[in-house]
């Protein structure tokens, strides 16, 4: 999901970026991420229930 690319330098220098998985995998993190929004504004307050 994670490419991660070293280069040959110093100071050590490392580049990371998605793979087309982990590009894939956002549209699922962002739909969990509307998730807990929603949740967070519909659910009651601690000790009301």
């Amino acid at each position: 999901m994670v490419r991660r690319k070293v280069f040959n330098e110093k100071p050590p220098h490392v580049e990371y970026s998605l793979t087309k998985l982990g590009e894939e995998f956002k549209s699922i993190l962002n739909e969990l991420y509307n998730f807990g929004e929603y949740y967070k504004e519909h659910m009651p307050e601690e000790g009301t229930t």
